[in-house]
């Protein structure tokens, strides 16, 4: 797995347009929330209960704007304007400012760092390949270019945004109730610094899972490189032996550790998240007894 230093040098010539992205990406995830908060005034609307001081600005500047008196049916009409805004005007919207400019800044980027890893490849000495193994050399290049393309739609597109969206959440949360806004933000920080420390214990894990990818594909190259040699000292058994072995290795690796890491964090993530949850909807009955 790339580091984000690794990543953000990685894609360094398009950091210009990886910025405009991840900006329309982030801020289309903050607009979302108008669309629960028109929810909850309509809702205010039909039930008969008053709008807040924001709403109610609102909607007497749109009056005084068209010249229209105040009411209900103004009311109704502002809120769904402003849902129909955010979700049907901005539906062809999004993927264009942001998904394609994520993808298509990670596949040139791709593009560029293979016509690199080329022209280096042919500059190495032939002394550098007599201690190489070709198939370690190309699973190498793969993987590294791999994780890279993988990496960065989910930071600029997933990761970055989600951020953004949680502090618009926060910002909103304050405004309502600072105490609530508090334990929002205490439980935050709890979550993401036990997700952390077991991302870096998985992390780990991960690149010794590379080696052992990397020995698998050395020694799979070697043998179709000298399948004449094998087949002739009849060692076809004894290679997929060890073959079978190391596949079985990776798969324990994959499947049992890391595989496995990954349910157990996110099983405990989802049990600390609704303690946290229950815990803050509990802060106003306190307060009010």
């Amino acid at each position: 797995m790339a580091s984000l230093q690794h990543v953000i040098r990685y894609y360094s010539r398009y950091r210009l347009a990886a910025f405009f992205s991840i900006a329309a990406s982030s801020l289309f995830q903050v607009v979302d929330l108008a669309v629960p908060y028109c929810i909850g005034q309509i809702l205010n609307v039909l039930s008969d209960q008053p709008l807040d001081t924001v709403s109610q600005s609102l909607v007497a500047g749109v009056a005084d704007l068209t010249n229209r008196p105040m009411g209900d049916g103004l009311t109704l009409a502002v809120f769904l304007a402003i849902i129909f805004l955010v979700t049907v005007v901005r539906a062809p919207i999004q993927p264009w400012l942001g998904d394609w400019f994520h993808w298509d800044i990670a596949l040139r980027t791709r593009r560029d760092h293979s016509q690199a890893v080329v022209s280096k490849l042919l500059t190495l000495p032939l002394g550098f390949y007599d201690e190489n193994n070709p198939g370690r050399i190309a699973g190498r290049v793969a993987r590294g270019l791999s994780n890279h393309t993988w990496t960065y739609p989910e930071i600029a597109g997933q990761l970055i945004p989600k951020l953004m969206r949680i502090v618009g959440i926060f910002l909103i949360i304050w405004w309502i109730d600072w105490r609530i806004a508090l334990a929002f933000l205490v439980s935050f920080f709890v979550i993401l610094g036990f997700s952390l420390k077991d991302l870096v214990r998985l992390i780990k894990k991960e690149r010794v899972l590379d080696r052992y990818i990397e020995n698998t594909e050395s020694r799979t190259s070697e043998i179709i490189s000298n399948i004449k040699t094998v087949k002739s000292f009849a060692t076809e058994g004894q290679e997929l032996k060890r073959q079978s072995q190391r596949l079985q290795r990776e798969f324990l690796m994959i499947d049992k550790i890391i595989h496995k890491g990954y349910i157990l964090l996110s099983t405990w993530q989802q049990l600390v998240i609704q303690s946290c949850v229950f815990a803050i909807t509990l802060i106003p009955r306190v307060g009010a007894s």
